[in-house]
């Protein structure tokens, strides 16, 4: 009588080939479909509205983008900082990566004549897996930002992060 969830047939597969995932990619929860349809909905209606509030915060999936809405900014007296989302880089290529977008949107700004400078984060520049390679990362980001007469903002992280934050702002605040 009725539907009832208990006896819909499952999401789930017998054999489980996509480990735990249905064929939107999202986590199979083992639970009928009726269920996981109404939480697929959900979820996608949720990205779409988070995609949508985001976009007013996120210029953009690349340097270009971002460049492009900060003109638009800059065109109407808005000033701008760009940060190159992401944080606890776990591995020396994503840290250097990481550095390398920073460095090429400082170049860039310059390059467009933009009111506009950075913020990062130290975990993104690999803080988390090796101090002095953080500060590397760091001295050569704001050397360049000093090159090009523009500056860094460095994003205050977790507490666990705190102390080493502030140690490497006030060694390159004092040397640059």
């Amino acid at each position: 009588p009725g539907l009832s969830w208990h006896n819909l047939p499952s999401c789930r597969g017998s054999d489980d080939t996509m480990n735990g995932r249905d064929e939107t990619g999202l986590p199979n929860l083992g639970l009928p479909i009726l269920t996981n349809l109404l939480l697929n909905s959900a979820s996608l209606k949720l990205v779409r509205a988070l995609t949508f509030l985001a976009s007013r915060f996120v210029a953009g999936d690349d340097v270009e983008d971002a460049i492009d809405a900060v003109h638009h900014l800059n065109e109407v007296g808005i000033k701008a900082t760009l940060d190159n989302l992401g944080e606890d880089s776990l591995t020396r290529e994503k840290a250097d990566a990481a550095a390398a977008e920073n460095l090429l949107m400082l170049q860039r700004i310059s390059q467009t004549g933009l009111d506009c400078n950075i913020s990062l984060k130290l975990t993104q520049l690999g803080l988390a897996i090796d101090e002095k390679l953080a500060e590397d990362h760091l001295l050569r980001i704001v050397e360049e930002a000093e090159r090009l007469k523009n500056f860094v903002r460095i994003d205050m992280e977790g507490s666990k992060w705190t102390q080493k934050t502030l140690d490497l702002f006030y060694a390159m605040h004092d040397a640059h």
